[in-house]
């Protein structure tokens, strides 16, 4: 998972529904039952998913809204990426 091209997108399984619950992502794939919560800033994260932005989109957006390093970033954000997708919240793309 060790360094992501900026230039990847992501999917959203159709079976997977989110719902923001008080500043919280909650995120379920109904077809394994797997319940999963972000944080706000996961949340953010979930939201710009799923405006279609890439890694780099997604990187510079946080980067402007919160106070954060951007090697720091990229690694939770590696380490997030990697667990949603182990638990079959999120799709990988390669980049166009």
């Amino acid at each position: 998972m060790q360094g992501l091209n900026e230039d990847i997108r992501f999917g959203i399984p159709s079976d997977v529904v989110g719902a923001e619950v008080d500043g919280e992502m909650v995120l379920l794939n109904a077809r394994t039952g797997v319940y999963y919560s972000l944080d706000s800033v996961g949340a953010r994260f979930w939201v710009l998913v799923g405006e279609g932005r890439t890694l780099g989109g997604i990187m510079s957006a946080l980067l402007t809204e919160y106070d954060v390093e951007s090697a720091v970033l990229r690694s939770d954000l590696e380490a997030l990426i990697s667990d949603l997708q182990e638990n079959a919240l999120l799709r990988v793309s390669a980049p166009d």
